[in-house]
């Protein structure tokens, strides 16, 4: 087993093995890109709320907004200026459409999966919806690896969201790691959630996940430091 960190900050576990993955918020196919060279043989599925995406490389890409209802119609902010941003939450200065919904549930269904090996949520805000209990009990049962990015988390609403969904984790076997370290002007945070009724992480790989963490967090915090003495 290694680490692997992104260019986009997913952070997880890679294997040598086919893979399954899910990708919520497929964007322009970076994630696919970067399993892509990882592994000689995967299967993709992207989900993608904003039509004017198209698949990177192979993965079979649905446009659906992921939500608590399945086949109905949800209003969708596109952002023109930054289309990472378009989002179904935030849809203050956006240019409205409306898109087809499905359920985590739903879209499991749809795969055809029977086992995901990595399921990445990067919805811009909509992840607080679809996190419910009942959805980290699902996804127990059959996912071992889940990477999110979970949206405006200086606002207290969102960060005491984030609080109630990392219980649901633990108490459904998952080992939870934070990477957002010295990260907060993003207003975002970065976490990878292990399943551990699926994958054997013993001590040492949790103090490897750890030292992971923190060199990349100080090697940051050194670059602002040495930048700031440039400027002086």
């Amino acid at each position: 087993m290694k680490i692997i960190r992104t260019k986009d900050e997913h952070i997880f576990v890679c294997y040598n093995k086919k893979i399954f993955v899910i990708d919520l918020g497929y964007n322009d196919g970076s994630f696919e890109r970067d399993i892509s060279k990882l592994y000689e043989v995967y299967e993709y599925i992207g989900i993608e709320a904003n039509p004017s995406f198209k698949t990177s490389i192979k993965a079979k890409l649905f446009n659906f907004a992921v939500s608590n209802e399945s086949q109905k119609k949800i209003e969708f902010g596109v952002d023109c200026n930054n289309s990472g941003s378009s989002s179904a939450v935030f849809l203050k200065n956006k240019k409205k459409i409306y898109i087809n919904s499905i359920t985590l549930k739903d879209l499991y269904k749809l795969s055809g999966f029977n086992r995901i090996d990595i399921l990445k949520i990067d919805i811009e805000g909509s992840e607080y919806n679809i996190l419910s209990e009942e959805n980290i009990s699902f996804l127990s049962e059959n996912t071992e690896q889940i990477l999110i990015e979970f949206h405006n988390t200086s606002i207290k609403e969102y960060s005491e969201k984030i609080d109630l969904i990392l219980e649901y984790f633990k108490k459904n076997n998952f080992y939870a790691k934070k990477f957002s370290f010295f990260n907060k002007e993003m207003n975002c945070d970065v976490y990878t959630f292990i399943n551990e009724k699926l994958i054997s992480i013993n001590f040492f790989f949790k103090i490897q996940l750890n030292i992971f963490k923190y060199s990349k967090g100080i090697s940051r915090l050194l670059k602002r430091i040495l930048k700031k003495i440039n400027l002086l």
